[in-house]
């Protein structure tokens, strides 16, 4: 009969297994470093400060200008360079606005190594983070979409752990990162690109016609001269914009090389 010893320590390395199991299928949400939230660095954890290690990490935002729009899409990669051990990496990466609310949705385009979580504590906050097969990687992409209104400031806060896969949590490195994309509000004061770079008739009558098929799939927003959404989809073929009063409207397209938008004046009659 195994003395109540003997039971503790077989409890403590069987939970022992359990949590680096479920580390290597995706990193406890809240461990982010973000305001509130700790990281895998804590003492039961991997062990180890942040940013010791000579690896860096990045977030990279799919439009160069670190600037989002209302409902609009935009990819994230988070990566890690130089990492001593990169057949072992895991990350978390949440998007929170200047009140450290959650912000904005994710959309995973890699679900075979990116996975979503929901905060324990933190219950309003949506984190993304790899899988089992994602944490022998370099880099992992998400989408994520803009909230319906200006938000503000949105921070995105990522921490990346380079393990060594010993067993133990000596030898592991940790690094946490954050970067602001600031709102885009489409108005009159905003600089256009020069005429004719999306339409082939400007002004519009009932149909939007395309200058190439280009943008065919992009997504597309059409906001009035007070900066309100008025449409807003996927572009496919022409686009009928019989319902719109006439006037002047500025009409966006965000592809994957960026944001492109058009000063359009609309003369249904």
């Amino acid at each position: 009969m195994k003395s109540p010893r003997n039971f503790l320590l077989l409890f403590l390395a069987v939970g022992t297994v359990i949590t680096l199991l479920s580390n290597s299928g995706g990193a406890i949400a809240e461990h982010t470093g973000a305001p509130s939230e700790q990281t895998c660095g804590r003492s039961s954890c991997h062990n180890v400060s942040p940013n010791q290690g000579g690896a860096t990490i990045a977030i990279e935002f799919s439009d160069a200008s670190d600037r989002y729009q209302a409902n609009q899409t935009y990819t994230l990669k988070a990566s890690i360079t130089n990492a001593d051990a990169p057949n072992r990496n895991g990350f978390q990466i949440v998007a929170l606005d200047a009140q450290n609310k959650n912000v904005g949705a994710w959309v995973l385009t890699d679900a075979a190594n990116t996975q979503l979580e929901d905060g324990f504590t933190l219950r309003d906050r949506k984190y993304v983070t790899h899988t089992s097969s994602g944490n022998r990687q370099t880099s992992w992409s998400v989408n994520w979409k803009a909230p319906a209104n200006n938000a503000g400031n949105v921070t995105f806060y990522l921490a990346v752990i380079d393990a060594n896969s010993n067993g133990s949590s000596q030898g592991d490195m940790l690094y946490t990162i954050s970067k602001s994309v600031g709102f885009d509000q489409v108005s009159s004061t905003k600089n256009v690109q020069k005429e004719s770079s999306l339409l082939l008739n400007n002004p519009v009558k009932q149909v939007i016609q395309w200058k190439t098929n280009e943008y065919f799939n992009a997504s597309y927003s059409i906001f009035n001269s007070q900066g309100q959404a008025v449409a807003q989809g996927i572009v496919h073929n022409n686009l009928n914009v019989s319902h719109l009063p006439n006037g002047f409207y500025f009409l966006n397209v965000h592809t994957r090389y960026g944001s492109i938008t058009e000063k359009m004046i609309i003369a249904n009659q």
